[in-house]
């Protein structure tokens, strides 16, 4: 894998993956609730280290370290520590923007669960974005100006907030905006695409091993391959 590079973004760490050769494209990816953390970061880094190989740029912005500290009853501290979150992946956003290998425009967000929720927030300012197994609130947002978008979601989510319900409510949301929207289901999968065996198993993230192996491996496919399509 690829070593990125820490960089400085308005005050807030973030990750940069340079492609060997540019497309002209930029990629803003989003971690968790749980960061680049254990067992969450291969799945992240890898799909950052296989994109810029495919002549993306890509960028992951530390927003937890802005103000969050307690990971403690997360959905219901959202509200509050929002703002901030958005306006680190916001920052991102404006300066790959003004970046000179960056045309205008070819702008992807790729958000995971609590990432996916804030990329939708923002997702006005790019062109298509993938989100994975993102919870849905009902708060209001900027209606988006996305041309394509891909959704990826385990059936057997047993995450808090996060039932499969939420990505079939996010593609409905999408499609009414004029977003072409692809949502995949992933049978035997739970929230993260990491078996049982893989976290602890009080979380209740859902599925099974071999589900969630499966959905890594198919959802890494089709990410990449709609970023070459669509982006």
């Amino acid at each position: 894998m690829a070593n990125p590079k820490d960089i400085k973004i308005n005050g807030s760490d973030a990750k940069q993956f340079d492609p060997d050769t540019a497309n002209g494209a930029v990629i803003i990816i989003a971690y968790g609730s749980d960061g680049l953390d254990k067992p969450w970061d291969e799945t992240i880094l890898g799909l950052a280290d296989a994109l810029s190989g495919k002549g993306f740029l890509c960028l992951i912005p530390d927003y937890l370290k802005s103000d969050y500290r307690e990971r403690r009853d997360l959905l219901h501290q959202i509200p509050a520590f929002r703002p901030a979150w958005e306006d680190v992946i916001s920052d991102t956003i404006n300066y790959a923007a003004a970046q000179p290998t960056i045309e205008a425009g070819r702008i992807g967000l790729l958000g995971f669960s609590l990432g996916g929720y804030l990329c939708l927030r923002v997702r006005a300012k790019a062109k298509v974005a993938v989100e994975f197994f993102a919870p849905h609130l009902d708060e209001e947002s900027a209606r988006g100006r996305l041309t394509h978008a891909q959704i990826h979601h385990g059936c057997a989510d047993g995450a808090k907030g996060c039932a499969f319900l939420s990505a079939e409510a996010i593609a409905q949301m999408l499609r009414a905006e004029g977003t072409d929207t692809k949502l995949w289901p992933y049978e035997n999968a739970g929230h993260g695409f990491i078996g049982p065996t893989g976290v602890d198993p009080n979380l209740g993230l859902g599925g099974t091993d071999e589900g969630n192996t499966k959905a890594r491996f198919e959802s890494k496919m089709r990410t990449i391959e709609f970023f070459e399509a669509n982006l």
